[in-house]
């Protein structure tokens, strides 16, 4: 599954969790446009950084 061309990380989600999409290598102006108008939050791993759509 993918978000405007970001891959969504793991696997199938249900209805009640949140969605997670791997950042690590994007731009910020790309995750503040992204997340407009979204509940949103990041997750950090040691090599991954995550933004997280409630």
């Amino acid at each position: 599954m993918s978000a405007d061309g970001i891959d969504v990380a793991g696997r199938e989600r249900t209805e009640h969790e949140p969605t997670r999409i791997d950042v690590s290598d994007v731009s910020f102006e790309w995750v503040r446009s992204f997340v407009r108008e979204r509940d949103a939050h990041f997750e950090r791993t040691t090599e991954t950084t995550y933004l997280v759509l409630d």
